[in-house]
């Protein structure tokens, strides 16, 4: 990992940041601007860090038409709350970024709620959490190359699919 950020700042280190002492620290609550590994950035400019992987999470419209322009990356795993702003996702697609769609990469949350529902166990919960999230991106990047359409365009495309599925169904 060369860059991390939270609301408090974010931290670049080309050369990898210790991950291991970071978690250490955060869950002794300190705030990312304070780790002592990494060179103090804004907060924004953490996406503009070069990276392979850049996940986008807990805020809306991290990424927006007016800073797509320095996202420098080949994957966004979108971590929730639309951190993209469609617009911008539309750009990114056409620059060959590859984004899976938060609603289809965060789904974890919900899919644990399920199995907790049946009295599942913790294992369980992960074990398909792993299992739905990888056959859903994988379904969603396939059917999204296929049709020479965004990753977003085709998730939405297999919900909608499903819960026309789910609503016929319904015996009332």
């Amino acid at each position: 990992m060369v860059g991390v950020a939270d609301i408090s700042g974010a931290l670049h280190d080309p050369h990898g940041i210790d991950v291991a002492a970071l978690m250490e620290h955060a869950n002794g609550g300190g705030e990312v601007r304070a780790f002592a590994n990494g060179s103090l950035i804004d907060r924004d400019e953490a996406i503009a860090i070069p990276c392979d992987i850049l996940i986008p999470a807990a805020r809306p419209d991290v990424i927006t038409m007016e800073n797509v322009a320095c996202v420098d990356t080949k994957l966004i795993i979108q971590g929730a709350n639309i951190p993209i702003a469609f617009d911008a996702e539309d750009e990114l697609h056409r620059r060959g970024v590859l984004s899976v769609p938060d609603f289809i990469a965060n789904a974890g949350g919900l899919i644990c709620g399920a199995v907790e529902l049946k009295h599942g166990t913790k294992d369980q919960a992960l074990a398909l959490i792993e299992e739905k999230i990888r056959e859903n991106t994988e379904i969603v990047l396939a059917n999204a190359s296929e049709q020479g359409i965004t990753p977003r365009a085709a998730a939405v495309a297999l919900a909608e699919t499903r819960v026309r599925a789910a609503m016929a169904t319904r015996r009332f």
